[in-house]
């Protein structure tokens, strides 16, 4: 007979721990039952609760997002994301004991990119909600990254295995109660028998509510362990930043004093290339913050801004410009247009691509050439070499973080560079890709939006 998750779990317990995860994540769930009823609930944004749950109309939506995860829940499939009609996004986790599925753990009410406030607005006048309030409460809701939700999903159906090995072990304590029900009702005549029997049969519920117990304590140490976990990455990135400029301070404080110092023994050009070398140093500083943001955010980095890509293009080729002058490499480059995006993460691409287009150069000077065209709602940007060319079966692994086509020895790097460059683009809503052929040259092309 199928069982009620209220009676094979701990509802209070598993409402405090949802609290928890929502203390230390910020993001909102909930557990329904197959029938769609509230069994547990924690930290639903305003935007739900105060506009979205409230309305009929945008109720509708809130109850068709919660039939399609539920339905979609295929075997097999650790979890469903859905995109909400109210525009918010949601996830849902099976919750399957004994290979009947009894709930659903729901994770929501977040965002995947930064909001179209517009589309919001429209939304307030639509369906009658007082704009300010409406727009404040959208503004509570956190922003997760396409890793971000993976990485909590990992740990959420974790969490669902985890219920559902409590849940078969409440399973087996009712069986062995039931179990112990008929054993008594079999010895009545027998006294003796049935006294022994009942104390065995009560080790066993003692032993099986020491393992359920356990499990709960287990389950209360993962989530400590999460929110150790975030601590010490805050730590980290405090540490990083930390080391990584003190050096950088050091360079451009005593640069600055030898340029006061022997002012007047410097010709013009010792002058230049001491400003160069303070230039450099905060340039570098900026680079290192941002990076270190952007490392702590994944992929979330600063808002999308209107950039002019000849501009940042060019930020891109003065950082590289030792490297340019060292190896005679001519870039050229059309007059590039508008586009929306992150500048710090977008000259990172370009420098990346550039600086590749350097490394892996061919008996010629490097001759590089930045285009773009437009197609629809999208930029297309190519950077073209004239390098040694790649093999067209590696061009899907050269996106892969730490994939290496040559020796260390042969070309110094770690590897890194392009899947960095991927993970930018894919959060720019584009899409990045190679055409090579070997000894000729390569071209990386890669789409954003207008």
């Amino acid at each position: 007979m199928k069982k009620h998750i209220s009676e094979i779990t701990d509802i209070n317990r598993l409402q405090i721990l949802m609290e928890k995860f929502t203390y230390a994540t910020g993001i909102s769930t909930a557990i329904l039952d197959v029938d769609g009823n509230i069994q547990v609930v924690s930290g639903w944004q305003d935007i739900c609760t105060k506009f979205h749950r409230i309305n009929p109309e945008t109720c509708k939506n809130c109850l068709a997002s919660d039939t399609n995860l539920a339905n979609n829940l295929i075997d097999g499939k650790k979890y469903n994301v859905y995109n909400c009609l109210n525009g918010l996004v949601d996830v849902a986790v099976p919750i399957i004991i004994n290979r009947e599925h009894i709930a659903n753990l729901f994770v929501g009410q977040f965002l995947s990119q930064e909001p179209d406030l517009d589309y919001f607005r429209k939304q307030a006048t639509k369906y009658g909600f007082d704009e300010q309030e409406y727009l404040a409460a959208l503004s509570k809701v956190p922003i997760l990254s396409d890793q971000e939700v993976k990485s909590k999903m990992v740990f959420l159906s974790e969490l669902a295995e985890l219920i559902c090995d409590i849940g078969i072990n409440k399973l087996e304590l009712i069986e062995l109660a039931s179990n112990f029900e008929k054993e008594v009702e079999l010895r009545t005549k027998d006294y003796h028998d049935a006294q022994i029997a009942t104390l065995n049969m009560m080790q066993d519920v003692e032993n099986a509510r020491k393992e359920i117990e356990a499990s709960n304590k287990n389950l209360e140490k993962a989530m400590l362990n999460l929110e150790r976990s975030n601590r010490e990455l805050e730590q980290f990135a405090y540490v990083a930043s930390h080391d990584l400029q003190e050096p950088l301070r050091m360079i451009s404080s005593y640069t600055q004093l030898l340029e006061r110092r022997y002012k007047d023994k410097l010709d013009n050009d010792a002058k230049d290339f001491m400003h160069f070398a303070v230039d450099g140093a905060i340039r570098m500083q900026r680079l290192i913050n941002d990076l270190l943001e952007f490392s702590r955010v994944t992929t979330r980095g600063k808002p999308f801004t209107k950039l002019d890509l000849s501009t940042v293009l060019g930020f891109s080729i003065s950082n590289l410009q030792n490297k340019i002058e060292e190896t005679n490499t001519l870039i050229t480059n059309d007059e590039l247009p508008f586009a929306l995006g992150d500048e710090i993460q977008i000259s990172r691409v370009f420098q990346n691509l550039i600086a590749n287009a350097i490394k892996f150069k061919g008996a010629e000077a490097p001759r590089i050439h930045i285009s773009s065209q437009q197609e629809g709602d999208k930029v297309v940007i190519s950077v073209k070499d004239n390098g040694i060319g790649i093999e067209q079966k590696y061009f899907d692994r050269i996106f892969t973080i730490f994939q290496r086509l040559h020796s260390k020895e042969e070309y110094p790097g770690t590897g890194i560079g392009l899947a960095i460059c991927k993970r930018i683009i894919e959060r720019h809503d584009g899409k990045i890709w190679v055409e090579s052929e070997l000894g000729v040259g390569t071209t990386f092309i890669f789409t954003l939006n207008k």
